[in-house]
Order: C-alpha cells, then sequence, then structure tokens
C-alpha cells in the first residue's frame, strides 16, 4: 500500500496568509485609532477662549460666519469654531492702538545710527534722494519730522473687511494727510508760531479722511514728535529763531514801558484832576463868601454911604497896621491919628526914618 506525500508548501502560503491579514487587520485597526484621534484633536482644536481685552471674529471658508450684527464673538468666554482650513479665528485688539511713523524723517542708520549721525552744522552733508525723508512745506522749505498717532478699533467688522494690511492702510493714510498738510503750512509756523495748532489740524484732517474711508477706527490723538530743518541749515534756523526771540523781548519789554507809563499818566492826571476841582471847590466858595460880603457892604452903603466909608477905611488901616512892621509918617506938620494895633504898641518916629525934623506921632 502506497503512502501520500504531506504538501507543506501549501501549508506554508496559508500561514503567511493568515499572518497577513492579521497585520492587515492590525494596521487598520491602528489606523482608525489613528483617524479618530486626530478626529478628535481637530474637533478639540476648535475651542478657543476669548480674552476680555479682544474682539473676535469666526471666520468659515474665509467668509465671517453669523447674522449680520452678530459677528462678533462675545468677550470673556469659551468658543468653539471649525479649525484650518475649514474655519479660522481672527482676533482684533480692543485696547487703544498707536502706530508712528519717521517717514519723513532723515535717515541716520546709513551713518551708523543715531550716536554717530552728522553734526548740526553747514557741513552735515546733503540728503540722500531715496534714504532721506523730508517734507516740504508752503514756502519751499524742507522740515524733517516724526509722528504719531494712537486710535481705537470702533467697528472690528469693518476693520477686517475694510483692508488686507490695517497698519500699513492706517500708516498710509496718516502719511498722506500730513503731507497735505505741510504742503499748506510755512515752516516757520510748524517749527516755531504754533506746533499745537499744526498737530490739531492734523488730527482734523486724519479724522475727516478716515471717516470718509470708513475702516473702523476713531483717532485718540496726533503727535508731533521731533522736528528740524535740514542739518545743513538748522544753525541758521536758529539765529533766526535767536532773533525772533529778541525782538520779542524788547516788543514786551516795549509793551511794559507803554503799560506802566499809562498807568502812571491816568494816576498823574487823576491827582491833577482831584487837585483841580478842589481848587475850583475852594475857589467858588471864596468867590461865594466874597460876593456875599460884598452884598452885604452894599446894602449897609445903601442905608448910611458915609459910615459904610468909614468902617472900610478904618478897617482897611487895621489891616495894613496888623502886618506892617514899619510905619513912615509924612514929615509935613499936621496930625495924624492912627489905630495901633495893642500887640505891636511901638510906632517908629519918621523924622528918624527920613532925617527930618522931629514929630511925634500920637
Amino acid at each position: 500500500m502506497a503512502t501520500t506525500p504531506v504538501n507543506t508548501h501549501n501549508d506554508e502560503i496559508g500561514e503567511g496568509t493568515v499572518a497577513l491579514v492579521k497585520t492587515t487587520k492590525l494596521m487598520i485597526l491602528m489606523l482608525r485609532i489613528a483617524i479618530a484621534v486626530l478626529l478628535i484633536a481637530y474637533i478639540l482644536s476648535g475651542f478657543f477662549y476669548v480674552e476680555p481685552t479682544e474682539y473676535a471674529l469666526v471666520l468659515r471658508f474665509g467668509k465671517i460666519s453669523g447674522t449680520a450684527g452678530e459677528e462678533i464673538v462675545e468677550s470673556g468666554s469659551w468658543q468653539w469654531a471649525w479649525p484650518k482650513p475649514i474655519g479660522e479665528v481672527v482676533r482684533i485688539p480692543k485696547k487703544t492702538q498707536s502706530l508712528s511713523t519717521d517717514y519723513f524723517y532723515f535717515n541716520d542708520e546709513y551713518l551708523g545710527g543715531p550716536e554717530s549721525k552728522p553734526a548740526l552744522s553747514a557741513d552735515a552733508g546733503p540728503l540722500v534722494t531715496g534714504t532721506d525723508g523730508y517734507l516740504l512745506t508752503k514756502d519751499e522749505n524742507i522740515l524733517h519730522a516724526k509722528w504719531g498717532i494712537t486710535y481705537d478699533i470702533v467697528d472690528p467688522v469693518t476693520y477686517y473687511t475694510s483692508q488686507t494690511d490695517a497698519n500699513a492702510t492706517i500708516r498710509r493714510i496718516f502719511e498722506s494727510t500730513i503731507l497735505k498738510r505741510i504742503a499748506r503750512t510755512a515752516i516757520d509756523q510748524a517749527l516755531y508760531a504754533d506746533p499745537d495748532d499744526l498737530r490739531k489740524k492734523v488730527k482734523k484732517d486724519t479724522l475727516k479722511a478716515f471717516e470718509e474711508l470708513n475702516i473702523g477706527i476713531k483717532v485718540k490723538f496726533v503727535n508731533f514728535g521731533e522736528s528740524t530743518p535740514p542739518r545743513t541749515s538748522v544753525l541758521a534756523f536758529h539765529e533766526v529763531q535767536k532773533s525772533e526771540h529778541i525782538k520779542q523781548t524788547l516788543i514786551l519789554e516795549a509793551e511794559t514801558y507803554r503799560s506802566t507809563t499809562v498807568q502812571s499818566a491816568k494816576g498823574l492826571a487823576k491827582q491833577r484832576q482831584a487837585e483841580a476841582n478842589a481848587y475850583a471847590s475852594e475857589l467858588i466858595a471864596s468867590v461865594q463868601a466874597e460876593a456875599q460880603y460884598f452884598n452885604q457892604l452894599l446894602e449897609q452903603y445903601q442905608a448910611k454911604p458915609d459910615i459904610a466909608i468909614r468902617n472900610l477905611i478904618s478897617i482897611t488901616r487895621q489891616h495894613v497896621m496888623q502886618n506892617a512892621e514899619k510905619i513912615l509918617l509924612p514929615a509935613a506938620p499936621g496930625e495924624i491919628r492912627i489905630r495901633l494895633n495893642r500887640i505891636k504898641p511901638t510906632v517908629i518916629n519918621a523924622a528918624t526914618a527920613t532925617g527930618s525934623s522931629n514929630h511925634q506921632p500920637h
């Protein structure tokens, strides 16, 4: 009886297939687990927290999701949105933003930085085209200046949708308004007369430009920083400023002298007027008293002329004798009767005074 040989090759093929199938199933299981983990991680990555100091907009396929007026995600809360590439979260700061520009200032980097910039003198060197920035004033002078702006984002949706690069857009608008305003301003007004007035005008122009373009921001403050004429002419400008300062000082001194002189003249005029008024009052009172006295004399004279005349003669003699230190009597013979003041009874002999014969007064 013959025996049938065992097919070991087929057995090896069967075992290899089984092992391959098991390995494939294991790989598929691991792949499924990896996909599930990645899916869970992808879904979990969609959770985000909105800080109280920021706005948040949720994009879906590049467009802002949410109904009109409700696009802004509530601040201070956890939210979920589809992660990239389906969705994206755009964060916009609430706090005040600041932006500065030295586009109109001379560049000192190519000279080794601010520490190595040329001195302010006639040998400082010319402006380098394409490197140094500047402004052209109304009176065709060159002005270098640094500017700054602070602003708030008041409409996040408009802010995000109105431009692709917000900072670049704001910077260009701001620099454009500066350029236009300086072109209508003389350099002495910008540098010396009233720099704050220029700053306010630039702010007004910037506000108007942003309102017209409607990019969702509101300007709070415009800063007019460091400013100077070209390095080669700054010393000449300093001399002009010095002369202007001397001029203003002299004008102030002249105004002070004028004010002091006017006040002194007014005070003197009031004094003279008061003295004149007092003299006028005194003179009027004296004239009125004299008039009253003469009216009384007139009444006495009209009533008794002889007695009135004798009284006047007596009063006149008494008045003369009271104030006389010497009395001269005529040398001719005759008798003169004089009523003398008892305080001064001494009478000088007329003969002694004149060298004539003695005549005793009575």
